[in-house]
């Protein structure tokens, strides 16, 4: 009798994009999960992937560019400083028309649906779908996971 294995590694992919909705394109990161460092440069649709502990459950994404410029105070210099994502990394996500689906995407895109991922429809998931559909005309701004909100929500997302 064969005894079953648990795989060693699962694979992470974020897509990463800018305020505008442009994929970070070839930007250099580095990764932390489990204690383990992995560096890397996203790819032309602004996507990281890689293989990384099977029990991993959160993690540390550092990029070289922060996405937004600051002027220092008094002068006319640009300060470009490190940005930091703590991740929460889940096994696998719900479709994009389920709460729990929508919330993961609009949370991993920077919408902020909620702090945990839940089945449970409430008034920061509706106002962060409400700000998706606002950046993504021509969605209607309902507040609902619609089948148009639904698509461009995966093709946002890439999944």
């Amino acid at each position: 009798m064969l005894a079953k294995t648990t795989p060693l590694t699962k694979t992470l992919r974020i897509r990463l994009i800018n305020d505008l909705g442009q994929p970070l394109k070839m930007s250099k990161y580095r990764l932390e999960v489990d204690k383990q460092m992995f560096e890397g440069i996203t790819n032309n649709e602004g996507i990281l992937q890689h293989d990384i502990p099977a029990g991993a459950k959160t993690g540390n994404l550092i990029l070289d560019k922060k996405l937004l410029h600051t002027s220092e105070k008094n002068t006319d210099d640009m300060k470009i400083e490190n940005w930091s994502i703590g991740l929460h990394i889940v096994d696998s996500m719900a479709p994009g028309d389920q709460i729990a689906g929508a919330q993961a995407r609009l949370n991993n895109l920077g919408f902020f649906a909620s702090k945990e991922i839940q089945e449970q429809y409430d008034e920061q998931t509706k106002r962060a779908i409400q700000r998706f559909q606002t950046a993504h005309p021509p969605l209607k701004v309902t507040g609902t996971i619609d089948q148009e909100t639904k698509k461009r929500l995966e093709e946002v997302y890439g999944s």
